[in-house]
């Protein structure tokens, strides 16, 4: 089989180019005040992309300044993006600026970027750090205080993981193997040597006859790079949001939901990986700020709608969107029925659980169907079920997400006891905060 972008990877950093050209040309400083409206609505597209998925992500860009809805610049919209990219495909040696830009449209319906200045904020700032996260949503809260607030953020990302792990989890466990290999931890040394809150960089596994797939946040430094945890993207936010929507891999799971439950309502987001095209950035402005435009449920929706309409293997997608609001009921009842099932969870074989994950990174199981394959009788599956639709406003999955069959789907992913060492479980017990509610991993 021959590789499925073998023709679009030698075109895209053509693409990266150009359409940062006309970025950089369209952009210019603004002063934010003396519109004569008061916003509204903020919506802010977080664009890590200084990785490699930058091409992705500017095509996402490009996307969205064209549109089918830009909110018009005296209005009680309001439009940003915070992106950084590299100077081109793969260059992550020459250090390149951060912008935040507000992105409106002219009379004659054309896309203006404004490149606000935020205090703070270093010129080459790097987006996947609790820093530049922070300073950017302060200033967002200071300039349009009192708004409805909402965020996509769209980057790699690898779940409730330690930053880090999920390229190389051999550098940090030494249990770990990926059933045929037997690994090393060949970077510890140079970890000890790294910038605080850096790990080393390991490009993640991919499989070349494969859509390329998005794996929260990275930026790459040369030999390193820099991660977000769940902790710490949570502290870094001085706002609530009425949604998050993770436009990133495997961020689908309960540990997640459970970590930003009092950061915001609603949160989006997939159970799988996700194909590299991500989300429908033309429709994504109007979904979330008009109010016909159904909102975060429209661009879940859409989402999935944009893979199932198309061919194997790009026909591959998970999405679920949650309300946090709703959390307790499934937390409590989790708490009772993992307490109830200890033993059998422990010894569930994985291999009939349904997964997630790809690349021997089995982390990622379906919430629901753990306890079914652990033996839960049909009234606790009931009692399950019922708390689950309580807090899943809405589901979807395809048949296969590339090499993994869909056949179970619950809406959430969840960690596997039976299938992980001892360093992932001491990580679980220690900095998962669902872990703590319901006693998973004891």
């Amino acid at each position: 089989m021959k590789p499925v972008f073998s023709l679009r990877r030698l075109l895209l950093p053509v693409i990266a180019v150009i359409a940062l050209m006309s970025l950089s040309v369209a952009c210019h400083r603004h002063d934010t005040e003396g519109s004569g409206i008061a916003p509204e609505r903020v919506l802010l597209i977080y664009s890590a992309g200084f990785n490699s998925l930058s091409n992705y992500l500017t095509t996402n860009i490009a996307e969205l300044k064209a549109g089918e809805y830009l909110p018009p610049k005296n209005s009680e919209n309001v439009l940003l993006l915070a992106s950084r990219l590299p100077k081109s495909y793969g260059n992550y040696s020459v250090p390149t600026p951060t912008y935040l830009i507000r992105i409106y449209a002219d009379k004659k319906g054309q896309a203006v970027c404004d490149t606000l200045s935020v205090p703070g904020l270093p010129e080459n700032a790097v987006m996947s750090t609790r820093e530049t996260l922070h300073t950017i949503l302060n200033y967002v809260g200071k300039t349009w205080p009192d708004c409805s607030y909402g965020m996509v953020f769209s980057s790699h990302a690898t779940g409730w993981l330690p930053s880090g792990f999920y390229a190389n989890p051999g550098d940090y466990d030494e249990e770990w193997t990926d059933g045929s290999t037997v690994f090393t931890a060949p970077f510890r040394q140079q970890r000890r040597a790294l910038p605080d809150g850096a790990v080393p960089y390991v490009e993640a596994p991919f499989d070349p006859d494969s859509p390329a797939v998005k794996s929260l946040g990275q930026d790459v430094e040369g030999s390193f790079s820099y991660e977000i945890t769940l902790e710490e993207f949570r502290e870094a936010s001085p706002l609530h949001f009425d949604y998050l929507l993770f436009d990133a891999c495997l961020m689908g799971g309960i540990e997640v939901a459970y970590e930003f439950k009092d950061l915001a309502d609603l949160i989006g987001f997939s159970q799988t990986e996700v194909l590299a095209q991500g989300f429908d950035y033309k429709t994504m402005a109007g979904t979330l700020l008009l109010p016909e435009g159904n909102g975060p449920l429209g661009v879940c929706s859409d989402y999935f709608a944009r893979y199932q309409a198309q061919s194997f293997p790009y026909n591959s997608a998970t999405v679920s969107l949650v309300d946090c609001r709703k959390l307790e009921p499934l937390t409590t009842l989790c708490r009772e029925l993992f307490e109830t099932y200890r033993e059998q969870i422990l010894a569930v074989d994985p291999s009939t659980v349904q997964r997630y994950y790809r690349f021997s990174r089995h982390w990622f199981y379906d919430l629901e169907d753990i306890l079914v394959q652990a033996g839960m009788s049909e009234a606790d599956k009931a009692r399950l079920e019922e708390a689950m639709n309580q807090c899943i406003v809405y589901k979807a999955a395809t048949e296969k997400f590339l090499t993994i069959d869909i056949k179970a789907f619950s809406g959430l992913s969840m960690f596997l006891p039976a299938n992980g060492s001892r360093y992932v479980k001491d990580f679980y017990r220690e900095h998962i905060g669902w872990n703590k509610a319901t006693g998973l991993v004891q």
